[in-house]
């Protein structure tokens, strides 16, 4: 089963836009080149990939588990296109940082920022995928440095710097009535409906081990997200969320949930730059350390 790359930049529009309208706009092709986009990979698939939910065209759960792969390959594309767009032009270097941890955004945010007052014609760019597929793209060398968790990291085949712990924890809505004996209780908890990581990611594993090391049952009723983009109400009351503490500078989580008093919210994890050894640093990459070293003093 093959799909074009015009087919996946029309699954990434409608899942960004929500409208086959929308999406047709973005692409600027016609809303009849969208439909057929459509209909072609459902035929292809042997199912549906998108379904009308309240005036918006949403995925299927078949359709998520493309999706991932489209974006990343839809902004690989338009990386390469700027890059060509670029050569001869004289503009320096280009530096590529993969990042997985969505927490992390705010520094990273900073770094770049910070690095391009100083060096203005340095092209940094930052990508977003799952922290596996980017340590392997970072030893292949199509990326220059991997952001993210450090847990696990091959220090034969990576050097890491840390920037920051990260402490997790778990939320419950302040309306979900438990008592203090079983906000504690883990058994009585993973019964409950739980908001989780995909597999996968790094916050995922921390909390798959954890149950697995206390001999714990994970939880049946799982809704899984790829990042930490949530949004309080549009959850169930009872459904617990597992995140990281940094996470709720970002959000308004506090003014719907409280942090249960759990053991394993004084779970810690390490978050950091790696690269691979035995490369000459670029002069890029460099003056991002430069900026890294001056944040973190």
């Amino acid at each position: 089963m093959q799909f074009s790359f015009r087919q996946l930049q029309i699954m990434r529009a409608l899942y960004e836009t929500g409208s086959m309208r929308a999406a047709s706009a973005r692409l600027n092709v016609s809303f009849a080149a969208i439909s057929k986009g459509l209909k072609e990979m459902e035929q292809k698939y042997g199912c549906a990939l998108y379904h009308k939910h309240d005036g918006r065209v949403v995925p299927t759960p078949q359709a998520r588990r493309i999706l991932l792969t489209a974006i990343r390959m839809d902004d690989e594309m338009q990386m390469l296109e700027h890059d060509l767009a670029q050569i001869g032009t004289g503009m320096n270097e280009r530096v590529t940082i993969g990042y997985s941890t969505v927490s992390l955004q705010p520094l990273l945010r900073r770094i770049i920022l910070d690095t391009k007052k100083k060096h203005p014609l340095l092209t940094i760019n930052a990508v977003r995928d799952i922290r596996i597929p980017l340590l392997r793209r970072l030893q292949a060398g199509s990326i220059d440095l991997f952001c993210g968790g450090l847990t696990g990291v091959d220090t034969k085949k990576f050097t890491i710097h840390p920037l920051n712990d990260t402490r997790y924890i778990v939320l419950a809505r302040k309306t979900f009535n438990l008592t203090a004996k079983q906000e504690q209780d883990w058994p009585f908890l993973l019964r409950c409906p739980w908001l989780l990581h995909t597999s996968g990611l790094v916050n995922r594993v921390h909390f798959n081990n954890f149950i697995s090391s206390h001999g714990l049952t994970m939880p049946v009723d799982v809704l899984e997200l790829d990042d930490n983009t949530y949004r309080p109400e549009n959850y169930d009351q009872n459904r617990l969320i597992f995140m990281t503490e940094d996470v709720l500078e970002e959000t308004s989580f506090l003014d719907h949930y409280r942090i249960l008093p759990l053991a394993f919210a004084k779970m810690q994890g390490s978050s950091g730059l790696v690269w691979a050894k035995g490369e000459h640093r670029r002069p890029g990459i460099e003056y991002i350390m430069e900026t890294v070293r001056e944040i973190m003093a």
